[in-house]
């Protein structure tokens, strides 16, 4: 089965609103975390930026983008969607 990211964020916390909003509407996402990898190699520094994904099917991109239109237009989306 075939995902594509739809938005994405900087903390799983922020991600999930979203996610809700979508699974209510009976499209089914994922909320994904880059690489551990990534977290590693920026311990020095800081934690990278929109390392979170919100996916979804493919089948269903076109249907989750659609509702995501109509929630910013009714400013029903999470303040931190990248």
């Amino acid at each position: 089965m075939k995902t594509i990211p739809v938005a994405t964020f900087d903390t799983v916390p922020q991600a999930e609103p979203l996610r809700r909003r979508l699974m209510d509407s009976h499209i089914t996402a994922w909320v994904r975390e880059g690489s551990p990898l990534k977290h590693l190699w920026f311990t020095k520094t800081k934690r990278p930026k929109a390392e979170v994904k919100l996916e979804v099917r493919a089948r269903d991109f076109r249907k989750s983008l659609r509702l995501m239109q109509e929630l910013e237009d009714n400013h029903a989306v999470p303040a931190r969607m990248v």
